[in-house]
Parts: C-alpha cells; sequence; structure tokens
C-alpha cells in the first residue's frame, strides 16, 4: 500500500501543480506525508523500527520524485521556461557525456572509490568544463537576452550539482544492493 501511495501522490502533486498554482505542491506533499504515517501505522503491525523505514523511503520515494517534476512544470510555466529546462538538461547531459569519455580514457585518479569505484578525478574535470561549455554556447544561441555573468555563476552551479547528484545516485545505488 505504501508504494501505491507514494506513486498516487506522485501523480497528484504532478498533475495539480500544473493545474493550480504553488501552494499545492507543497499542500500535497504534506498530505502525502501524514497519509503515509496513517497507512504505515495501520497497515503495519510491526516493530517501530520497521514502520519507520517503510515511512522512510515513502517520503524519499515520494519527493525525490515529485519535487523534481513538480519543480520542471514550475520553471516551463516561466516566460523561457522550456529553453531554462533545456539549459539544465544539457548541463546534465553534458556532465554526464564529459565526465564518462575523460574518465575513460584519461582517469587515473578515483573520485570516491566507495560510492562509485569508476569514477575518476579527470573525468568529473572533464565533465564540468564539458557542461559549462555546452550551457554557456547554449545560453549565447537560444538565450541571447541574458548575460553571460548572469549566466556563467548558473552554468558553474549546474555543473556541480550535476556531479554531486551522480554521487548522490550512485550512494542509493550502493545501499540498495
Amino acid at each position: 500500500p505504501i508504494c501505491v501511495w507514494s506513486m498516487i501522490t506522485c501523480a497528484v502533486v504532478i498533475i495539480g501543480g500544473n493545474i493550480l498554482p504553488g501552494r499545492f505542491v507543497f499542500g500535497s506533499l504534506m498530505i502525502s506525508f501524514l497519509a503515509g504515517v496513517a497507512m504505515a501505522l495501520f497497515f503495519y503491525n510491526r516493530a517501530v523500527n520497521n514502520v519507520i523505514g517503510i515511512l522512510k523511503d515513502h517520503v524519499f520515494a515520494t519527493f525525490y520524485i515529485t519535487l523534481p517534476l513538480a519543480l520542471g512544470i514550475s520553471v516551463v510555466s516561466e516566460p523561457n521556461g522550456i529553453a531554462w529546462l533545456f539549459f539544465l538538461f544539457l548541463a546534465v547531459f553534458a556532465s554526464d557525456i564529459g565526465a564518462f569519455y575523460v574518465g575513460s580514457f584519461l582517469g587515473k585518479h578515483k573520485l570516491c572509490p566507495k560510492i562509485s569505484p569508476n569514477k575518476s578525478v579527470e573525468g568529473a574535470i572533464g565533465g564540468f568544463i564539458l557542461s559549462l561549455i555546452c550551457t554557456l554556447t547554449y545560453q549565447e544561441i537560444w538565450l541571447p537576452e541574458i548575460s553571460l555573468t548572469q549566466t556563467l555563476p548558473l552554468a558553474i552551479l549546474c555543473a556541480l550539482a550535476s556531479q554531486i547528484g551522480d554521487l548522490f545516485e550512485s550512494v542509493i545505488k550502493r545501499s540498495m544492493g
């Protein structure tokens, strides 16, 4: 029941976030949390640790799936929103591609061997540089009204967040077995 509830919550937040303004997303996430607590307590007559573990999984799944999608919907509704969403996707894709190829050919120093044994410092630098090059080029073509001084900090932040997010996903993958 908790997995089903998580998926229903995701659908409601995404659809509702597309129709109604900002407070709906936060409110529906809070309702989801409270409903998850109630379901965990009523449907699981087990030890408290197990209920807390189930609830933790529900909350994590709900926020991990729903929040980025709801924010994406929010961004698209803004002026040039689709262009900015593609900016973000490009930053992440370029970072992953650059990290993979530079790390494959030049990687010698492990970045975080316990988290992700194949990631290298050289790959992270390559991904960061390719992400910057691609996003700044994209900005010049598709978002010319935005200055380089405004875009550069955002491009740096997206490139760094992409690397950190990739490591975080590796942590999730390792913790799941």
